[in-house]
């Protein structure tokens, strides 16, 4: 089971583009890096190094879901209209998707995002 990081990074804007891609670097750098320690184990069928996904393209965020078997997509911020579609293809797809938005991080809330991030992927919303 994995975790989807879904940013846009469309350039639009070239200083929107830079803010963008930091916070989908930022977020892979310290789900792999933080998650591999004992206080920030997500869960125990999650191995960091290998379970962080980045998808950039709307266009193919149903078919990473599928072929991941994502457990969770947390998704960076804003996104438009085309990343809305996607996130709705994949609910229409799976109805009990759980998804997550990113807070802006930063030292003081990196153990409030890590337990969000562990309680979304844990919780069973059907049982």
């Amino acid at each position: 089971m994995s975790i989807i990081i879904f940013v846009d990074l469309k350039v639009s804007n070239q200083r929107d583009y830079i803010e963008r891609f930091k916070i989908n670097t930022d977020l892979i750098s310290l789900l792999v890096s933080r998650g591999q320690e004992q206080a920030n184990m997500i869960a125990p069928d999650f191995i960091p190094t290998e379970d962080v996904i980045s998808v950039t393209e709307p266009g193919v965020l149903l078919e990473e879901y599928i072929r991941s078997n994502a457990r969770l997509i947390i998704i960076g911020e804003k996104l438009d209209d085309f990343y809305k579609r996607a996130l709705l293809q994949v609910r229409n797809y799976d109805r009990y998707v759980r998804l997550t938005v990113v807070p802006v991080l930063d030292h003081k809330n990196i153990h409030d995002f890590f337990s969000q991030v562990k309680m979304v992927y844990i919780y069973d919303r059907w049982l």
